[in-house]
Parts: C-alpha cells; sequence; structure tokens
C-alpha cells in the first residue's frame, strides 16, 4: 500500500511484535552501525518513528524520512549481498527464488 499523503510510510505497517531478525536490522541503522551480514531483517519504520518523535516527525520531506529511506535502502543492499553471497556458495535459493530475477528488481529499486 502507498504511504498517505504527507507520511513517509503506510502506518498500516505497524506492527505489535518485532521479530528478533528485524529488530537487529533496525537497531543496526538506528545507531549507524553496519547490519550484521547474516541478518536478513528489516528496517522497521514503527520504530524509526519512535526514535524521531512519532509518525509527525516522519513527514514525506522530513529529515527522519530522509534517513529512514537511506536506512532502508542499505537493509535492501545488505540483504542481497548475502543472497548472493549464499547463492554463489550454496547454489540456488530455497524455495524457488531466483536470483537473477532478484538482481533485476534491486537495480530497479
Amino acid at each position: 500500500d502507498p504511504a498517505p499523503a504527507g507520511l513517509c510510510f503506510s502506518p498500516g505497517e505497524a506492527r505489535e511484535r518485532l521479530p528478533q531478525l528485524d529488530f537487529a536490522a533496525t537497531l543496526s541503522a538506528m545507531l549507524g552501525e553496519p547490519m550484521p551480514f547474516a541478518n536478513v531483517g528489516r528496517v522497521a519504520p514503527e520504530l524509526w518513528a519512535l526514535r524521531h518523535g512519532g509518525l509527525s516527525a516522519l513527514g514525506a520531506n522530513g529529515a527522519a524520512c530522509t534517513a529512514l529511506k537511506r536506512a532502508l535502502a542499505e537493509n535492501v543492499a545488505q540483504v542481497h549481498r548475502y543472497l548472493a553471497s549464499y547463492a554463489e556458495r550454496a547454489g540456488p535459493l530455497a524455495g524457488g527464488m531466483d536470483l537473477p530475477r532478484l538482481d533485476q528488481l534491486h537495480a530497479a529499486a
């Protein structure tokens, strides 16, 4: 779902529970540290909003939104690097994931 006008992300994305994988990715991004290489979690926008003063701080043109978008882009790049490395060493990805297709999606993002 697209974000409502004026917001950086859709509040409908907020979750009551946060998987450990997402916590590691989010905490790393919030601290400005590299994400753990084998982590395939995602930066949680709802925690990012809390750190920056709530949803109102994530206006579509605000600094917090720009930083969140940068963190999400770094998150995607890190997961892509991990999947490429895994596929190189272990062969085809589980579940029939198509690495060339993931490469196309990553390049287009």
